[in-house]
């Protein structure tokens, strides 16, 4: 069982994510309406670090009202904004706007083994919400151990660290860990 297991992880590693190469890829970050340029350079810095991945800085983009919840300014649904910011290339969206899906607000968000995520740019949980949402791109789904960096709602235990079960699932990637 444990082979066919670890079979199957790596035939998912080799037909989706582990594509990217991060010593040959480029990880784009991009501010979704008026983002503060620190945050853009802080979160690459992040990305880099964590993960080794060469990063880029694009332009920022206009919101779209369209993902802007109705009635509301400064609140975007984040399921809606993923799938209009359709890309091909690993990207992490950075926005000042609230974040919202299934009736609560998120610190970020992005879809299992995607290419694009979105964070809310706040410097006290920039970090830990950009590692945590490109484990879920890379394949992780939320983890029962508190403290590690893909529980959720474990503000006071987070180590900050993927904890060993969420690495080793990530050392099926061999071009990330």
């Amino acid at each position: 069982m444990r082979n066919l297991l670890i079979g199957l992880l790596l035939f998912v590693s080799l037909t989706s994510s582990a594509i990217f190469d991060p010593k040959r890829d480029t990880f784009y970050i991009r501010g979704y309406g008026n983002v503060d340029n620190s945050d853009l350079t802080e979160a690459l810095d992040i990305i880099k670090s964590e993960f080794g991945f060469i990063c880029k800085i694009l332009p920022p983009l206009e919101i779209d009202s369209k993902n802007i919840i109705q009635n509301s300014t400064h609140i975007l649904e984040v399921h809606q904004t993923l799938k209009s910011l359709k890309v091909d290339s690993k990207t992490l969206y950075i926005t000042e706007k609230e974040l919202w899906t299934n009736r609560m607000y998120v610190r970020g968000y992005s879809f299992l083994n995607g290419n694009v995520l979105i964070v809310r740019g706040d410097k006290k949980i920039l970090r830990e919400t950009i590692i945590h949402e490109i484990g879920h791109i890379f394949g992780l789904d939320h983890c029962g151990d508190m403290s590690c960096i893909m529980a959720i709602n474990n503000d006071d235990f987070d180590s900050g660290k993927f904890c060993n079960r969420c690495n080793n699932f990530l050392k099926f990637y061999p071009k990330i860990r």
